[in-house]
């Protein structure tokens, strides 16, 4: 995607599947790049923000450090669907800053460097065996493939683009309900690899996925708001949906 210009993808494809930084997506549709997103798979994973001993709710983060692990890493991304949830803007309302990995994050805020950082579900549980303060402790939408083609590929030829999200919907769907056949599928790209460790790539897979690559709103905006950071111009883009104000 780095190499994307107006009207083309990358390495002369028609359709891009994958996801990395979101920086990588936002950036080039800022610059003029005729990108469009087809759809995004989204899982939920449950996350706590932990924070310093003073902190009653997450909107007491206002004027506050965040700690994450990058800038459009999973923590930042997390934080920042936290951060919108309690009715904060996590670009003007709190400083995001760089600390590391978690536990180098729960040790900061547990020395007060940063007031405030989410841990996942597995992480949680050990700051709070540690002593430390966890809230809010909800399922986070997290962006883990987008589909992506440029608009005027669309134009081209719409009717082929319906048929490939068709066709790959039903791929998904055969993946999730033919376990054994899908299984048999990975083996013949992973010949040699004992059964169990097969079985664990599926799953590993299939929990990321969902029926449909339907977009979250949440997800989307803080997308956005990672790319807001390095480009304000990331401001004026809106995800189609408000996103849900989660009690």
């Amino acid at each position: 995607v780095a190499h994307v210009g107006p009207g083309q993808l990358g390495f002369g494809a028609d359709v891009l599947l994958g996801f990395g930084n979101p920086l990588a997506i936002i950036q080039p549709i800022l610059g003029g790049a005729d990108l469009v997103l087809l759809g995004s798979h989204v899982s939920d994973e449950k996350f706590g923000m932990c924070v310093s001993e003073d902190i009653a709710s997450v909107k007491d983060l206002k004027g506050m450090k965040v700690g994450v692990s990058s800038l459009g890493g999973r923590s930042d991304m997390a934080a920042r669907v936290m951060l919108r949830r309690a009715g904060l803007d996590p670009v003007k309302d709190v400083e995001v800053v760089i600390a590391g990995f978690s536990a180098n994050r729960a040790a900061a805020v547990n020395k007060d460097l940063i007031q405030g950082t989410p841990l996942n579900f597995d992480l949680s549980a050990q700051a709070k065996q540690l002593g430390l303060k966890v809230l809010d402790e909800k399922e986070v939408p997290m962006v883990t493939s987008l589909l992506v083609t440029t608009r005027s590929f669309v134009k081209k030829d719409e009717e082929l683009v319906r048929q490939f999200v068709k066709a790959y919907a039903s791929a998904t769907h055969f993946y999730l309900t033919h376990r054994s056949e899908s299984i048999n599928i990975i083996k013949k790209y992973f010949s040699g690899t004992d059964q169990r460790t097969l079985e664990g790539m599926y799953e590993a897979f299939a929990s990321q996925l969902k029926p449909l690559p339907i977009f979250n709103a949440e997800a989307l905006q803080a997308m956005i708001d990672v790319a807001g950071v390095a480009d304000q111009r990331a401001s004026k883009l809106k995800s189609k949906e408000k996103p849900a104000r989660r009690e």
